[in-house]
């Protein structure tokens, strides 16, 4: 069997898994299906919070597991969309091991669904090499894949690491602090109760403004690094909404969430009977919700409840999320006509990033997009600081004989040695999208490039440097300018060979966003910035990431299917 045949049969397989659950919920009621969401939502936050805030392995999924469950989200909403928040109140039962497992067992067949596809669409495009025998598949990696599809998300890993040397805060270290914090510990441990219910005890708590103060201490700092990864800044306006407004009241959720999840854990340890699965996942009345957020972001309730209407899946304009590969995990989701679940799930993600995938209409599209390439072009040249360096004060354009030939997004001139740098920003949704959509993406981020790179070479070639001095409209300096380095910012991605795309200019460094950042700040001071930077990206865009595979084996239909290295850890 060649390998468009194992993709046509992975592709089957991945539809098999899928259409039996599809079957399976179509003979259910709706309130059963709203019940078939809160256990999913209750599995999915249970397994994230063991995942990333408890040091017993024991407890953990693998990490395909856990993949395959987190990827089986976005295609069960799918399945319940327009099944749930219909009826009044929310229908409640035990949550027991068996309802647990039955909860896991189909998030994890969804996700199965959802890798068998991505799998065929990586087989078709030879980003994977596919073997079958028998009964039995076998799929790797390629190498050319190896060297650039892993190398974008290691380095948002490197800026994180970088971040947290220069001491700023994450969400996902947080627990950390918090429990070296042994006042705090010891406020919430005074404040818990065991809170016993008919369907379980779950675990009360009378919050503390030293509490909530503490943990919104933790989480506001990340607002700035959340708007900088999603785009949508201060200044966007969206259906009348302020992006800070939709920030700080974003903020607050993740704050609200982070303190629940650490009031229940501590409730767990206090009190042997609290079940864990029920605890963390509640619902409330949106009036509730909205009054609380009001009153502590100190806005008018009507424009929190506008923000919460749009983050509440179920609320928001209609949006099928299962063509993204990433777990969507809504602020709010509409359960009845009353109340709103609060997956604790939101906690791991980019929630203003999945703000604009709900809200994904071109109107909220277009006030994100005015934005974004000119916030990238500000932190480029916040990087070169101080009388040393010259930088771009608005988008130039490179024309000849009054016909614009090219634009610059953003340039600096370094004074002391000469050296001009010169800057295409692109920002592509590339984070969640499937693998046709990359492919896509991936083509016109290089013929682009590759596009302008071939045309400012020809502009400098036929008008020199002088002139390129005076369209960049930079001060009069006694600088001889020599050499010009081009670089291609992309905020997610950069580096697309393994989709069959490789960079072909090679006077053009491509690098992802937290990759430069990443790279200016490691180098410091140095006596030619420019030119090294160039020299150390281009360096990097040649180099293979250290991986090491995490082989498993997943049986789907009649087929046993062996991953040498679809999951991977690395150094």
């Amino acid at each position: 069997m060649n390998s468009s045949n194992v993709a046509e049969t992975l592709e089957r397989l991945a539809l098999q898994e899928y259409s039996s659950v599809e079957h399976e919920l179509s003979r259910t009621s709706n309130i059963s299906a709203t019940s078939i969401l809160i256990g999913a939502c209750q599995a999915l936050d249970y397994w994230l919070l063991v995942d990333n805030f408890l040091e017993d392995a024991k407890s953990s999924l693998s990490v395909p597991d856990m993949s395959l469950v987190s990827r089986g989200w976005n295609p069960l909403l799918k399945l319940l969309q327009g099944r749930v928040g219909k009826q009044t109140g929310v229908p409640v039962s035990s949550v027991g091991s068996k309802q647990f497992q039955a909860s896991t067992t189909l998030l994890h067949q969804l996700g199965r669904s959802v890798i068998l596809k991505k799998t065929a669409e990586l087989v078709r495009h030879g980003n994977f090499s596919a073997e079958h025998s028998g009964q039995e598949i076998r799929v790797r990696m390629l190498l050319s894949t190896e060297n650039d599809l892993f190398s974008d998300r290691i380095d948002d890993f490197k800026w994180r690491d970088l971040e947290q040397r220069k001491k700023k805060l994450e969400i996902e270290r947080k627990l950390l602090t918090v429990w070296q914090q042994e006042d705090i510990q010891e406020e919430m441990s005074q404040v818990v109760h065991p809170f016993k219910m008919p369907h379980g005890t779950i675990v009360g708590y009378a919050t503390t403004p030293e509490i909530d103060e503490h943990f919104a201490s933790l989480v506001l700092p990340q607002v700035s690094e959340w708007q900088r990864q999603s785009g949508l800044f201060p200044q966007a306006r969206i259906r009348g909404l302020k992006g800070a407004d939709i920030a700080s009241i974003l903020g607050l959720c993740m704050s609200s969430r982070l303190s629940h999840s650490q009031l229940v854990a501590v409730g767990k340890k206090k009190f042997d009977e609290v079940n864990y699965w029920l605890a963390n996942t509640v619902w409330k009345p949106k009036s509730e919700i909205v009054s609380s957020l009001a009153n502590f972001a100190n806005l008018d309730p009507f424009i929190v409840s506008t923000i919460v209407d749009r983050s509440t899946y179920g609320v928001a304009p209609n949006v099928d999320l299962s063509s993204d590969v990433t777990p969507v995990c809504p602020p709010f989701i509409k359960i009845s006509k009353e109340y709103l679940l609060e997956p604790m799930s939101f906690l791991f993600s980019n929630p203003l990033d999945t703000f604009k995938k709900l809200n994904n209409d071109a109107p909220t599209k277009n006030s994100v997009r005015i934005h974004r390439e000119a916030q990238m072009a500000e932190e480029i040249h916040n990087l070169f600081e101080g009388n040393r360096y010259r930088r771009l004060q608005s988008r130039a354009r490179l024309k000849r004989n009054g016909k614009t030939i090219t634009d610059i997004d953003a340039a600096v001139l370094d004074v002391m040695t000469g050296e001009i740098g010169l800057f295409q920003l692109k920002w592509q949704e590339f984070n969640g999208a499937n693998n046709r959509q990359q492919i896509s993406r991936s083509r016109n981020f290089v013929d682009q490039v590759d596009t302008w790179s071939s045309k400012v070479q020809e502009w400098i070639v036929l008008e020199g440097t002088e002139r390129l001095l005076k369209s960049l409209q930079f001060p009069v300096v006694n600088t001889t300018p020599n050499n010009v380095y081009l670089f291609a910012i992309g905020q997610q991605a950069a580096r697309f060979s393994s989709f069959g795309f490789p960079q072909r200019n090679s006077n053009t460094a491509p690098a992802t966003m937290n990759q430069f950042v990443r790279l200016r700040l490691e180098m410091g001071h140095v006596q030619n910035t420019v030119a090294e930077l160039f020299k150390r990206i281009r360096s990097e865009t040649r180099s293979s990431p250290i991986l090491t595979p995490i082989p498993y084996n997943m049986t789907s239909g009649e087929y046993s299917i062996h991953f040498e290295d679809m999951w991977n850890s690395f150094e």
